[in-house]
């Protein structure tokens, strides 16, 4: 699985906080999913990214600013099969957290 870079801020702290994130590419954009590997809560970075509408994606020397849509429904529905399809240990996850495992959008902005 391809790793980006993602900075976001800090719900609480606004300091920019960067983690390694898996992602799937789909039409220029990239689709992330708040798994944690199963962990029953959801990660920090996930928890920060549904607070705001940017962040930053670095993938390999490309740094990009990018608009951060959080799905809901059918739209996170239709994604997660694409994450399952590409990724199928992802199904483990989602059996193991008991919990809805969120999926963001990244899209570049400008």
């Amino acid at each position: 699985m391809p790793i980006l870079l993602l900075t976001v801020r800090g719900r609480r702290t606004d300091k920019p906080r960067t983690t390694p994130v898996g992602f799937l590419n789909q039409d220029g954009a990239w689709i992330v999913a708040g798994s944690a590997g199963g962990m029953r809560d959801e990660p920090q970075w996930f928890q920060n990214l549904r607070k705001t509408d940017q962040a930053i994606a670095e993938i390999g020397n490309v740094r990009r600013d990018v608009a951060v849509t959080v799905t809901k429904g059918a739209q996170r529905d239709a994604l997660w099969q694409l994450l399952l399809t590409a990724y199928p240990f992802f199904a483990g996850y989602q059996t193991k957290a008991a919990r809805e495992i969120p999926v963001a959008i990244l899209e570049a902005r400008g």
